[in-house]
């Protein structure tokens, strides 16, 4: 098991902005090794989340997180992926993240907090009206 707080490692944030669209914007951080920690907006860990490493649209490996919000997953070829997370009163998210020199170490974990609420997308919002814009 690896340590995430450990005196030696550092922990990269993933900074996001959410814009009306709901689409984020960020730089995604480059690592060593897919593992980290889940929190909420107050910071406190949050188990139960769904974590899902994509390569495009192949799922690499799925891992649910324990009561200490920890995840570890241990992809060892480099390259772009997408970290996919959903939990039970949090809005669901998808992160990029970079695997540069991939190791078994996790020196420099993660921590993604979630957003509360949920994403409103059911056919209730949006539906086809087959009415050209401007009519009613």
């Amino acid at each position: 098991m690896c340590h995430f707080f450990g005196v030696a490692g550092a922990v990269l944030v993933l900074t996001v902005v959410q814009l009306a669209a709901d689409v984020c914007v960020y730089r995604p951080p480059k690592v060593q090794h897919i593992c980290g920690v889940i929190v909420d907006p107050l910071g406190a860990t949050v188990p139960g989340v769904e974590v899902t490493i994509l390569r495009g649209t192949e799922t690499i490996a799925t891992y649910t997180t324990a009561d200490a919000g920890e995840f570890n997953f241990d992809v060892m070829e480099p390259g772009k992926y997408d970290l996919e997370v959903i939990a039970r009163g949090f809005k669901p998210a998808q992160y990029q993240v970079t695997l540069l020199r991939p190791t078994r170490s996790c020196r420099n974990a993660l921590r993604v907090q979630m957003e509360i609420g949920s994403v409103h997308c059911t056919s209730d919002t949006i539906r086809e009206t087959k009415k050209p814009l401007g009519k009613k």
